[in-house]
């Protein structure tokens, strides 16, 4: 294999191929193309030592997966709600619908809404001029996959879907 990144693409017949969002190079696998990845410049270990899920340089917003949370990053660029409604949209899709919280079973969702306003869930730390929003993943179900965005009057303004990384 020369060297050089590649990107893994999932090709049924007669379609056309689909991104995994995975990324294999020399270095290893990644879960952004590297070649384009700059990471947030501020020393936290959410960073340093997480995995980055998502990367949206167009909407100033990252993602790290990091001991059982994930941690949303946005510079002051990020689209702020003036009045602190900022929605972050997180749902966790899993194949033991049966363990979701009650309401969602009685609304007969199949997955699990944990969104929530950006400033409620914010990190009161010095991360410089980044903001960080963390929730932690469930633990009663298995997550097979995640779909995270910005959410605005019942509307995506932007969505990212990803799997989680479990590490045993």
């Amino acid at each position: 294999m020369p060297e050089g990144e590649y990107e893994v693409l999932i090709k049924w017949p007669l379609s056309i191929a689909l991104s995994t969002g995975v990324y294999i190079n020399f270095d290893g696998v990644h879960y952004t193309p590297e070649k384009e990845f700059e990471a947030p410049e501020t020393d936290a270990d959410f960073i340093q030592k997480g995995v980055i899920r998502v990367y949206r340089p167009d909407f100033h917003c990252w993602v790290y997966q990091y001991e059982g949370s994930l941690y949303w990053i946005v510079d002051q660029d990020f689209n702020f709600e003036e009045d602190s409604s900022t929605y972050i949209q997180y749902q966790l899709w899993t194949t033991q619908t049966e363990k979701l919280p009650q309401e969602r079973l009685d609304n007969n969702w199949l997955w699990d809404n944990i969104g929530g306003n950006f400033e409620e869930y914010e990190m009161q730390s010095d991360f410089g001029e980044y903001r960080v929003m963390r929730r932690e993943l469930p633990t009663e179900y298995a997550i097979t996959a995640i779909v995270t965005g910005y959410h605005k009057d019942g509307k995506w303004i932007w969505r990212n879907y990803f799997r989680p990384i479990y590490e045993f």
